[in-house]
């Protein structure tokens, strides 16, 4: 062996016995690079998302499961022939930027003497009412000659019933007076699709007397309010304030609304119960009126299970009053309170 070689030995034993020494392992020549990259980001998983270098989670990416269902963004065409076709049973969200009038389509299904809902609730305070108009392909209104729907600045949602064909496209007009920019939600309901309405892009908040829940300015937007707990609110100058309540498998359950008026000297405050189609429970002359001298007012009514309800309250113009407001609904399995 040469002088050479035996150099080369020495240094290799020198080095091997360095890395024992450190607890390093020698890869292994079967592992390949892919392997040991996989290895390491497992490492890094965590439940909630990904551990970064540095040490601090990284959310994970946000997907499909996070965005609300049966909902989405339209823009309608010109005219009845550039008509953008929608979904049934889907909660669409337009606006009208100083066009005249915007068109949308949908087909029916192959249910035979239906009557289906158009819905629409104008999301713009302060705004000109918005309507609607339904058209077969012919330019012949459905529903009878001028019937046509009306959603006022209130948040009230409006309704026009379509008694229509299967297997067959209707066309939607949308129209507010030129120049008005209004932003509107709209739902072409089949026999299907009319049945509860349960499903909120918001969760109700845990039951707990004293709770404030934010309000919205239409019937759209209403946050779900727990049942049978005891909500404190404040409703302003010309403000008109929504809020969603829905009821559990309960039959034959007898809903109490109660609103006390808690500010002396801002006059009379107004609540009203509507179902998803904007009808005012139990019949249109069903308003309590909460004086401002403190006494609770009730209103009892029979609803129906698993379906979701709406309450709208404003007040005089005069001046900011404050509220509580409780919703009774029995336990699952009884029929009293």
């Amino acid at each position: 062996m040469t002088k050479k070689k035996l150099l080369s030995l020495a240094l290799a034993s020198v080095l091997l016995l360095a890395l024992t020494a450190c607890g390093a392992k020698a890869p292994n020549a079967s592992q390949s690079n892919a392997e040991m990259q996989g290895a390491s980001a497992s490492e890094a998983k965590t439940p909630n998302g990904t551990q970064s270098a540095a040490g601090t989670k990284e959310p994970a990416a946000s997907g499909a499961a996070n965005k609300p269902a049966n909902v989405e963004t339209v823009t309608g065409g010109s005219d009845q022939t550039k008509a953008k076709e929608v979904p049934l049973d889907t909660k669409l969200i337009g606006k009208m930027e100083q066009e005249a009038v915007q068109w949308f389509s949908f087909t029916t299904d192959e249910t035979e003497n239906a009557t289906y809902k158009l819905t629409a609730v104008n999301q713009t305070v302060g705004s000109r009412d918005l309507s609607m108009m339904v058209y077969d392909a012919e330019g012949k209104e459905v529903g009878g000659r001028y019937e046509s729907l009306c959603a006022e600045e209130k948040g009230t949602a409006a309704t026009l019933n379509l008694d229509v064909l299967p297997h067959t496209t209707y066309y939607i007009k949308v129209w507010v007076p030129e120049g008005e920019v209004v932003s509107y939600s709209f739902c072409v309901r089949s026999v299907k699709g009319q049945t509860g309405e349960t499903s909120r892009t918001q969760p109700s908040p845990e039951a707990k007397d004293g709770l404030a829940v934010s309000a919205a300015s239409n019937q759209a937007e209403a946050q779900l309010l727990p049942l049978n707990a005891k909500l404190k609110g404040k409703v302003g100058r010309n403000e008109h304030q929504w809020f969603a309540f829905s009821t559990d498998s309960t039959e034959n359950g007898t809903g109490r609304i109660t609103i006390v008026n808690m500010t002396r000297g801002a006059g009379a405050l107004h609540l009203e119960v509507r179902d998803s189609d904007g009808t005012m429970l139990p019949d249109n002359f069903s308003l309590l009126d909460a004086e401002q001298d403190g006494k609770a007012v009730t209103l009892d009514l029979e609803l129906l299970p698993d379906t979701t309800y709406y309450i709208h309250v404003w007040g005089e113009p005069e001046k900011t009053g404050e509220y509580t407001v409780e919703i009774h609904w029995p336990d699952q399995g009884t029929n009293q309170r």
